[in-house]
């Protein structure tokens, strides 16, 4: 008999309420041409809603500065079923101190707090001040391999 493998799921990683400012696979001006996430205005407020890990994984890369993110935690899950998904936590005004490359998270657990950095889709770039706070949302798959290889940086 089979066994049966759970299918991936995520959580909501805003611990408040959020709008979605810009949906998956809008048009996009860059890159692919194509929103390779969801963007998530967190209502909170006005005040800085946290950000946690939408499913248990491992703290694949924590990048601050100047991207196309803006400050972001990007998490690895290796799924079950041989499936490999990464999520992108993006335009956070500040990471968790705490947080490493190569740590356990469990899913719920604080990653950041939402707010503008990098290029937003809705005020078209760092310092406009017309999104309170937003979180970018993105998970892509690729099939587990032997060389490892991972996901394309923004």
């Amino acid at each position: 008999m089979a066994a049966i493998v759970a299918r991936f799921f995520l959580v909501n990683p805003v611990t408040t309420g959020f709008t979605i400012t810009d949906p998956f696979n809008s048009p996009r001006p860059y890159a692919n041409g194509r929103h390779e996430g969801i963007d998530l205005r967190a209502n909170h407020g006005g005040q800085p809603a946290e950000i946690v890990a939408a499913q248990t994984g491992v703290v694949d890369r924590i990048k601050g500065g100047d991207t196309g993110y803006g400050n972001y935690v990007r998490l690895r899950h290796d799924w079950a079923d041989g499936v490999t998904w990464y999520t992108w936590y993006a335009h956070l005004s500040t990471i968790q101190p705490a947080l490493q490359t190569g740590q356990m998270v469990e899913i719920g657990q604080r990653l950041g707090t939402a707010g503008q950095t990098g290029n937003r889709s809705d005020a078209g770039g760092p310092g406009s001040g017309r999104n309170p706070r937003e979180v970018q949302h993105r998970a892509t798959a690729r099939k587990r391999s032997a060389s490892g290889s991972g996901p394309v940086e923004p």
